[in-house]
């Protein structure tokens, strides 16, 4: 079996990473903003690009994949560059990666912002 395709370095992994963390610290920041206003509920759907994005970083980070650096068949390099996969067979499992880093990142950014708005329905 092969390793999984990935495109980004350690680096790249801690900035993810970390602008991930931060903008779900944005999503519960506007939650707790929102809460003990008397606002709808519905406004807790303003919460859905910070832990969509939030999302995005963190998966990106854990899987090691950047979805636009595939989309451009492209890897980082640790001296701070990038470089154009030739591999056409790593080119298309890494754009299969990202493709799921989508998903998942949707799934789990549409899931921290239903607890949220659900939060503002029970208060």
């Amino acid at each position: 079996m092969t390793t999984p395709p990935s495109n980004i370095t350690t680096r790249g992994q801690r900035r993810r990473a970390v602008l991930g963390l931060a903008a779900w610290i944005g999503g519960i920041g506007l939650t707790a903003w929102i809460y003990p206003r008397d606002v709808s509920w519905l406004m807790g759907w303003a919460t859905l690009p910070f832990f969509l994005l939030g999302a995005l970083g963190v998966i990106q980070a854990l899987t090691k994949t950047c979805t636009q650096l595939a989309a451009r068949g492209a890897r980082e390099v640790e001296s701070g560059g990038l470089m154009i996969i030739e591999d056409p067979e790593e080119r298309r499992r890494l754009r299969e990666r990202a493709a799921m880093v989508w998903v998942r990142s949707g799934m789990l950014g549409t899931i921290l912002t239903l607890l949220a708005t659900g939060l503002l329905l029970i208060r």
